[in-house]
């Protein structure tokens, strides 16, 4: 039942909401702000030293694309602790385009693709990948929409800018 829900979401998903009327996103505003203040990377850019938290985040968003056996959960975060600075003054990697235009999956400066790619089987990896990359284009429109960034609308803004003055927006209380 979970594989065929699963085929079935990943045919929605793949239309072009641009041509068949249907939108994936939802435009609550409740709904869109909870979705940011969950996000593993809202979280790493409002709170950089928090990296247990950044890393627990990124691994139950990854649970929820795929199974994750106890030893493979284990993996991950022993790959990506090993990899993360963990200087007080450790900032992430700068995000100079959006998330999803790019095939990168970045948490801190480790390339988690490849963390993931050697820790998870073909088929977990691409149901992760894919998820991630949708998770990544929601976040980006739920910013867009949501315009809680200080930015005029210039467009020298870069989208760790957004993504930064946006979370300190929605984790911050402001």
């Amino acid at each position: 039942m979970e594989i065929y829900k699963g085929y079935i979401n990943d045919k929605l998903l793949s239309l072009n909401e641009k041509d068949c009327g249907i939108s994936i996103y939802s435009d609550d505003k409740d709904e869109m702000v909870s979705f940011l203040k969950n996000d593993y990377l809202m979280h790493e850019r409002y709170n950089p030293t928090d990296t247990m938290n950044v890393v627990n985040r990124f691994i139950s968003l990854v649970s929820s694309y795929t199974l994750l056996k106890e030893d493979q959960e284990r993996l991950i975060r022993r790959e990506l602790m090993r990899n993360i600075r963990r200087e007080l003054d450790a900032h992430p990697k700068e995000l100079k385009v959006p998330a999803f235009l790019s095939d990168y999956i970045v948490v801190y400066d480790v390339d988690v693709y490849y963390v993931l790619y050697h820790a998870l089987p073909r088929q977990q990896f691409e149901e992760v990948r894919r998820g991630i990359m949708k998770q990544n284009e929601q976040r980006f429109q739920y910013i867009s929409e949501l315009k809680l960034y200080k930015g005029l609308g210039i467009p020298f803004e870069t989208y760790d800018t957004l993504i930064k003055e946006t979370a300190d927006a929605l984790l911050g209380g402001k």
